[in-house]
């Protein structure tokens, strides 16, 4: 396993990751149907400008 850090390209599966979790109830504190792109954007944007955003590779 690789860990590296995230970069906007990887957008879409970190959303799909969020409403995978919160199909699970309790696990985030926002629903399936609240996870939307320009949520997941501001969350990786800010977290990529503090380098504070990481992922496995597969």
């Amino acid at each position: 396993m690789e860990i590296r850090k995230s970069t906007l390209e990887d957008l879409s599966q970190i959303q799909q990751l969020y409403k995978t979790v919160a199909r699970r109830s309790g696990e985030i504190a926002r629903k399936e149907h609240e996870i939307l792109e320009s949520y997941i954007y501001n969350v990786l944007s800010k977290s990529l400008a503090n380098e504070l955003y990481f992922r496995r590779s597969l």
